[in-house]
């Protein structure tokens, strides 16, 4: 979730009522909280290996132009190879940077496949693109964008109850777009 000022002051949303209730239920809400990172691939690396990228790349994280090397970071992450060495299962929703090798490490896939035409034919470059036009209305009412990750992003939160049902120690890893553009919340 981002932050209540980010969203006050982009979207114009007042989202005071929510963290009300985070905090009426013992959580703690960071006042002004922020990523260490521009963009999600670099907080994975470096949330997933419990260093700051500085400390972990031969160049230093916002001066890379390539994100493999932090894709392959995230692929290979001590959290996940810490966590298997002690018998934990890895459930995760299907990220793009996971490969066939997660599933022969006994990873469970638990998510949900994004269902439009217009993401799978185009995909998430051509959707944006195309939200831009004026084309846009049309595909919306179509379902064929905001509607289709909408369902994503409800059907990611119910499939996540459904993993408290499994047996045994597990790390689940929910990587959720609901907080990425489009915003359909």
């Amino acid at each position: 979730h981002t932050s209540g000022e980010y969203l006050e002051r982009s979207l114009g949303y007042d989202d005071n009522r929510f963290f009300d209730y985070l905090a009426s239920k013992g959580f703690y809400v960071v006042e002004g909280g922020r990523s260490n990172y521009g963009n999600t691939t670099l907080s994975m690396a470096s949330s997933l290996n419990m260093e700051h990228l500085i400390d972990l790349a031969d160049t230093p994280a916002e001066d890379s132009q390539d994100s493999s090397v932090y894709n392959e970071m995230i692929r290979e992450n001590k959290v996940m190879k810490f966590l298997r060495s002690r018998g934990y299962q890895i459930v995760h929703f299907k990220e793009g940077w996971m490969l066939k090798s997660h599933e022969e490490l006994g990873d469970q896939y638990f998510g949900c496949e994004l269902g439009s035409l217009l993401y799978v034919w185009g995909g998430e470059f051509t959707s944006f693109l195309l939200q831009t036009t004026i084309l846009e209305p049309v595909f919306r009412q179509r379902g064929l964008i905001a509607s289709s990750y909408q369902s994503k992003g409800l059907c990611e939160l119910a499939r996540l109850l459904e993993v408290r049902k499994m047996q045994g120690p597990k790390f689940v890893y929910g990587h959720l777009s609901i907080p990425h553009p489009p915003f359909v919340f």
